[in-house]
């Protein structure tokens, strides 16, 4: 994979963000993959 295509298939979040973001994961609203940055 080019990087290009990576950054439209990924989005990196915060290990804060990453509570919030499980419910829209587990719901299937999602698209992609979700990187969580533990040191950001």
């Amino acid at each position: 994979l080019d990087a290009a295509r990576l950054e439209m298939i990924s989005r990196e979040i915060a290990l804060e963000e990453a509570i919030a973001a499980a419910p829209e994961v587990l719901a299937g609203r999602v698209r992609g993959r979700l990187v969580v940055d533990v040191a950001r």
